[in-house]
């Protein structure tokens, strides 16, 4: 019965001692999507519209570096701000009306990705079976440099509506098969057969 009594708080010792602390969420992270490769950064710069030379400015910022997109902090009956959002539209920049101030706040969004820790980390104590830090780096590099505007990856652009009339047209073809047309021999005339003389 005390050889019973040992074993019994030897092994609850070393079931004790074996608990270690339960690792972070974080750890069980996905390692192969690739936006964890990217970050995302913006700027902001904003115009006054007091004068004519502040829409030349304007027109200047918008000539070297087009931004993401604008906010027009002004109201829509001044001619300032008329001429300013004509600015915006000739320059291809989505702008977003507040209806109140004077300025042009030009937003610059950028996506850029960076590199993983593509090298062996030892991970020899692993008594919860984790993925190592380095798993999938070359994939996820790989999948990010496929792609020349990272943009796809965080906000990605609708695709346009399919061509129904094609798909219908298709499918119709599938259902009924058009006979294929016979093509001719190149004769004009009947075709002659030769027959062996009766005797």
């Amino acid at each position: 019965m005390a050889n019973m009594k040992t074993y019994s708080v030897a092994f609850f010792l070393l079931a004790l001692a074996s608990c270690g602390p339960v690792p972070a969420p974080a750890d069980y992270a996905n390692r192969g999507d690739p936006e964890s490769l990217l970050s995302t950064s913006s700027e902001v710069v904003t115009v006054s519209l007091d004068s004519q030379e502040s829409l030349g400015e304007l027109t200047d910022t918008l000539s070297k570096t087009p931004p993401t997109r604008a906010i027009l902090h002004c109201p829509t009956a001044d001619a300032l701000c008329a001429q300013a959002k004509d600015i915006l539209s000739k320059h291809k920049v989505a702008a977003q009306e507040t209806g109140s101030g004077s300025s042009v706040t030009l937003l610059y969004e950028q996506t850029v990705a960076h590199a993983c820790e593509n090298r062996y980390i030892d991970n020899s104590v692993n008594e919860y079976n984790l993925e190592p830090v380095s798993m999938g780096c070359s994939l996820r590099g790989n999948t990010v440099q496929m792609v020349t505007d990272k943009k796809q990856f965080t906000s990605p652009q609708l695709l346009s509506p399919m061509d129904g009339e094609k798909a219908a047209q298709t499918y119709d073809d599938y259902l009924n098969p058009p006979v294929p047309e016979q093509k001719s021999q190149g004769l004009s005339g009947p075709l002659v057969t030769s027959s062996s003389p009766q005797q």
